[in-house]
C-alpha cells in the first residue's frame, strides 16, 4: 500500500490489524462510538503516513501507538468541551 495505495492492500491491512486498532481505542476511551472514530483517525493516518514507515515490518508497532495517540488526543478534546460546555451551563 505505501508504494501503490493500492486499495485492496488498504482493505487487507484494515481487516488484519483493527482487532488491534479497536483494543487499544476501547481500553482508552471506554466508549465503543469515540473507539470507532479513533479507528478510523487511526488508519486514516496510516494512509496519509504509509510512506513515512520507515520499518515496514514494525506496523503493528506503528499501528498501537497511533491508536494510542488518536485515543488520547479524542479524549483530550471531549474532555475539553466538557469543561467548556459545563463552565458555559453555570453561566446559564
Amino acid at each position: 500500500f505505501a508504494e501503490n495505495h493500492e486499495q485492496q492492500a488498504f482493505t487487507t491491512l484494515v481487516g488484519r490489524h483493527s482487532d488491534l486498532v479497536w483494543g487499544v481505542c476501547i481500553r482508552v476511551l471506554k466508549n465503543a462510538a469515540d473507539a470507532e472514530d479513533a479507528l478510523q483517525a487511526t488508519f486514516l493516518r496510516l494512509a496519509r503516513d504509509a510512506g513515512r514507515i520507515a520499518n515496514r515490518e514494525a506496523l503493528a508497532g506503528w499501528l498501537f501507538r497511533a491508536a494510542r495517540d488518536c485515543s488520547v488526543d479524542l479524549l483530550r478534546s471531549i474532555t475539553r468541551r466538557r469543561h467548556l460546555e459545563e463552565g458555559l451551563a453555570e453561566r446559564a
